[in-house]
């Protein structure tokens, strides 16, 4: 994703350095992101951020309140998240 960085608005309360870029939530709704000219790259790289996958052992150690739940399972809720979230 190529972000079209400008500057901020100078009203904004943050100071002057500021830039604002606009990222696309879905076809019906967006967001505006507001950082330090600095700081861009620190926040393209968050937006980039790759899905992170639960360990096995992550799964097996937590607890589920005694129920018994199948790890099958629970990696079919989580390739359900990531098909929403990306």
């Amino acid at each position: 994703m190529k972000l079209n960085w400008h500057d901020a608005p100078t009203r904004t309360e943050w100071g002057h350095d500021m830039v604002v870029t606009t990222v696309a939530l879905g076809k019906d709704h967006s967001v505006d992101l507001y950082c330090e000219r600095n700081k861009k790259a620190e926040a393209e790289a968050l937006l980039k951020r790759p899905w992170m996958r639960l360990t096995d052992e992550e799964i097996a150690a937590f607890d589920w309140n005694h129920a018994v739940v199948d790890a099958e399972c629970v990696r079919a809720i989580e390739a359900k998240l990531k098909e929403k979230n990306t």
